[in-house]
């Protein structure tokens, strides 16, 4: 495991060997482990494929899809009651284009903060699923700036963002898409650190002492 979990925290990690079909699920979290199995036929390739498509263009039907598919992903997978934040790892190729947030019902999003290992990506950056236009793109990233309050992760704003335009009616082609790479972290300190506390205690009396000694020089000459 590239680090280590966080606590209430699930890590999926999906390994496909093409022949035979075999979709392999790895999940872990700080308390447990376990492994599911199992091969997918054509019409379970086939649900993905169409899942997928529904989501990443407007006004496609993908609810029905995504209770399918999240059963073929999710179950068998430990018990979630204690997990607040799911991290997928390295999805296999039918997954590569799959956005996690919108499977099951109700969706992961809404119960879940959901990223993505970064891969060599730096923590904390987004990825596209599949292109938007311009004016949504940009009206999505100046709301999920305006999301970021002091305290939380990029991932949990991103998350408070994409539920409430799910609850709002907004089709997942507007939104899934935008994925994290990595948590990120906490995008505004909810306090300034003591370090900084202590630089500016030290650096307040240097300004004063150094106006006080220009003004006395200026005096004395």
């Amino acid at each position: 495991m590239p680090f280590p979990l966080e606590p209430a925290t699930l890590r999926l990690e999906y390994r496909w060997e093409p022949a035979p079909r075999r979709l392999t699920c790895l999940w872990t979290t700080r308390a447990a482990s376990g492994q599911t199995s199992r091969t997918l036929d054509a019409e379970d390739l086939a649900a993905i494929a169409q899942l997928t498509a529904a989501v990443s263009r407007p006004g496609g039907e993908w609810r029905t899809l995504s209770s399918r598919v999240a059963a073929l992903l999710l179950d068998g997978i430990g018990p979630l009651d204690s997990v607040r934040r799911i991290v997928i790892a390295t999805p296999a190729s039918p997954l590569q284009s799959l956005p996690f947030e919108i499977l099951g019902t109700p969706p992961l999003i809404e119960r879940f903060t959901v990223w993505y290992e970064p891969g060599g990506a730096s923590s904390g950056t987004f990825t596209r699923l599949w292109p938007v236009p311009a004016d949504a793109s940009s009206r999505f990233m100046a709301r999920f700036q305006r999301a970021l309050t002091p305290g939380i992760s990029k991932a949990e704003a991103l998350r408070r963002l994409k539920t409430d335009l799910l609850r709002s009616g907004a089709h997942p082609y507007y939104w899934a898409g935008f994925v994290l790479q990595g948590e990120g972290a906490s995008a505004i300190p909810a306090r300034l650190p003591w370090t900084w506390l202590f630089g500016f205690g030290l650096l307040i009396p240097s300004v004063v002492f150094l106006l006080w000694w220009r003004r006395r020089r200026f005096e004395l000459l």
